[in-house]
């Protein structure tokens, strides 16, 4: 029978590496600022027993961490710190935690549950830096610890969040940068420039920021992004280099060696293996599409990312949304919303590692090339409106991309000549109003703009006066799925997720934030995870309308344009039915009515779409005023001596409803009126007893009086 090998491993032959110290390893660098941050940690971890720190290489994630796991109180009991960067095989990892807490004994190879002897059963704190290469295996452990010990606490940095149901996980946020017009006195006290002039000093011990070179050392902080391993890694070159020449060889910042590699973990002894570390844990698609994305200047959205990777028609562009979701959560890509959609980009200095890595791929000109092709068919779409008094909202989206345009512009003057020709022509009237892309440009001629002759200011007469076409929308919810519209795409909805964003925008017309449109749809999902999972939502959901202005953000509330003309079934039927139920109350029941508002229920909402827990009342909903329809028309059929008819309602009523006793009595009475009263007191001991068998319960009084009046007459209504 074979043994593996790391199954039981001996102390002797445990990875060399020495024990880390159950205590806070001193810290070789100096802290400056972050005391917001550290204030806020220190308040998270005393809230939350697990927290875990994410962010990219180099974002002082680990400096964070010694900073709080210090600043905790003697009262916060034991403090471990277990450094996982050098562990590559997770099945190691509870041996290199036992050892951190003093173990030695000979434990099974990778069982969490081995390091539980070793665990406090007080308060205690465990410290996991670096998790990211293994992150299903700490997500395993720290789960069995935190329900084993229930004052353990930890805390870990990662690239990536450990997935753990409440987990609280925090974006580490880059530094404070300075603002172009602020004073001398004023930048200095800024993170970033206070940064960037401690480890200056550390180099060179005369160094000093000053009028003559703040203006150069803020330039440097903000195209760095405020990235800490990035600024120091620069201001180690002021030893050897002015603050300006540093500032004009930043594209050459990912080889800058640290100032002392001998004190530097080698991941971080160049910016470049610090993000090589992240690149080298992504599956192969990932880093496609990761060096892929490099082309894009100030940011993308969902399809730019799509047209840039998708290389074949044959892809599916879901794809290309999980693997952004993936180089999301390893903090390589950062998300935020603008207008309403989420808008991904990339630090600069990991847009230039992944610059390098497209260029050594040989496939930059051709990933080039579609980025050009794409930002043209942007400009095309966008043109025709740039003329008319609804150019706004698409002068705003052009501007949210103008380093994407001017990025185009550039490679296609000679990659793509007849391209650039068209790109420039389209954006002719975006240049002449805005002075874009270099500033006044003249009115384009009237060949460019479009057809109509160009008035005193500018724009064709024939595009101010037309105003943009009517549109609707055509939704069907109950049972089938359907979706219609002049702007809606052919074809079907290839998941589930933004047919249930739709129903609950309907559902909510008034609008519903993020938080609480994700507490609905993704619950328990980590903040992370959540803002990821709904902006991918979000944008399939807007790309399936075909048209963005379907779906408007307002006060962070995002609802629906009902505005333009939403036709939505399930509330014509709510509307219809109540109407027609309140006839019948009120003495002028119409049955023709009636008939037409059930007629609308094809089913019930969202049919066969298995959802959370809040469909479900919506579900209800809906069928509860189907059900107190078919009531209303049975009484209506009833009182106007529709005895057969009648029956037929009551029975439906039944069938939807087992255990509905008002139908049952409706039945009992019908039978009775038609003259089968043994029929209907047969259905009498029928009912009874799928009552006694169902809640063990008797039948309510007036359904016991209808059965008596029965026995005693061939007229219930006696």
């Amino acid at each position: 029978m074979a043994v593996d090998p790391l199954s039981f491993i001996p102390p002797r032959l445990m990875p060399p590496d020495p024990r880390p110290s159950p205590q806070t390893p001193a810290a070789i660098s100096r802290l400056v600022g972050r005391q917001r941050e550290v204030d806020e940690l220190v308040r998270l971890l005393r809230q939350n027993r697990l927290l875990t720190l994410t962010g990219a290489g180099g974002s002082g994630k680990t400096r964070l961490a010694l900073e709080v796991m210090g600043r905790l109180h003697a009262e916060e009991g034991g403090r471990t710190w277990i450094d996982l960067a050098p562990l590559d095989e997770p099945v190691l990892l509870p041996h290199r935690i036992i050892r951190a807490l003093g173990g030695r004994e000979e434990v099974p190879s990778g069982n969490p549950e081995a390091i539980l002897p070793f665990l406090d059963s007080g308060p205690c704190l465990l410290v996991l830096d670096n998790c990211e290469h293994l992150v299903d295996a700490c997500a395993e452990l720290v789960e069995v610890c935190l329900r084993a010990r229930p004052e353990l606490k930890v805390l870990a940095t990662s690239r990536e969040p450990l997935g753990l149901s409440g987990e609280a996980v925090w974006l580490v946020p880059p530094l404070e940068l300075p603002e172009p017009s602020m004073a001398l006195a004023e930048a200095r006290a800024c993170e970033a420039i206070h940064l960037f002039e401690d480890r200056a000093r550390d180099a060179s011990s005369d160094f000093r920021i000053a009028e003559e070179n703040v203006s150069a050392v803020a330039e440097i902080c903000r195209r760095l992004d405020g990235l800490p391993l990035a600024i120091e890694l620069a201001a180690a070159r002021v030893k050897v280099l002015s603050v300006e020449q540093i500032r004009d060889r930043l594209d050459d910042l990912l080889r800058f060696p640290s100032a002392d590699g001998r004190r530097t973990v080698p991941r971080h002894r160049t910016l470049k293996a610090a993000v090589d570390w992240s690149h080298d844990l992504l599956p192969e698609p990932a880093r496609v599409l990761f060096r892929r994305l490099s082309v894009f200047r100030g940011g993308f959205g969902l399809d730019g990312a799509a047209a840039v990777d998708q290389l074949s028609p044959d892809s599916d562009p879901l794809e290309t949304l999980e693997h952004v979701g993936r180089l999301v959560d390893r903090s390589l890509v950062r998300v935020r919303e603008v207008r309403g959609a989420a808008r991904y980009s990339l630090l600069e200095t990991i847009r230039q590692y992944a610059d390098l890595r497209l260029e050594e791929s040989g496939e930059g000109e051709e990933i080039r090339a579609r980025h050009a092709r794409f930002m043209a068919e942007m400009a095309a779409r966008s043109a025709p409106h740039l003329t008319g008094s609804e150019r706004g909202p698409y002068e705003e989206a052009l501007l949210v991309e103008l380093d994407n345009f001017r990025a185009a512009l550039q490679w296609s003057r000679d990659g793509a000549p007849a391209l650039h020709a068209r790109l420039a022509a389209d954006l002719s009237w975006f240049r002449h109003f805005t002075a874009a892309l270099g500033g006044d440009s003249p009115p384009p001629s009237s060949a460019q703009a479009g057809e109509g002759p160009v008035t005193a200011n500018g724009p064709p007469a024939s595009s101010i006066t037309s105003p943009p076409p009517a549109q609707r929308l055509r939704v069907r919810t109950l049972g089938a799925f359907e979706v219609e519209g002049e702007s809606v795409g052919e074809g079907s909805w290839s998941y589930a997720r933004p047919q249930e964003l739709l129903v609950y925008l309907l559902l909510h017309p008034k609008g519903a934030g993020r938080a609480e449109i994700g507490e609905a749809i993704w619950p328990g999902a980590t903040p992370p995870q959540l803002k990821n999972s709904f902006h991918v939502t979000l944008h399939h959901l807007r790309r399936r309308l075909g048209d963005p202005g379907w779906i408007v953000l307002e006060s962070d509330r995002y609802r629906l344009a009902h505005e333009r003309g939403i036709d939505w079934d399930a509330e014509r039927f709510e509307g219809m039915i109540r109407e027609a139920i309140r006839g019948e109350r009120n003495g002028a029941g119409d049955p023709t009515a009636l008939r037409s508002a059930l007629d609308l229920y094809g089913g019930d909402l969202l049919d066969g779409v298995g959802l959370g827990r809040w469909i479900e009342e919506a579900r209800d909903h809906y069928r509860r005023l189907f059900v107190d329809g078919w009531m209303a028309l049975a009484r209506v059929l009833e009182d106007s001596g529709a005895g057969g008819e009648a029956l037929d309602a009551w029975e439906r009523v039944t069938t939807l409803e087992e255990l509905n006793e008002e139908g049952h009595r409706g039945m009992m009475r019908a039978w009775s009126r038609s003259g089968a009263r043994d029929r209907a007191l047969r259905h009498f001991l029928h009912f009874s007893t799928l009552l006694q068998e169902a809640f063990g319960a008797e039948p309510e009084e007036e359904t016991l009086v209808l059965y008596r009046s029965l026995l005693t007459s061939n007229d219930p209504s006696e």
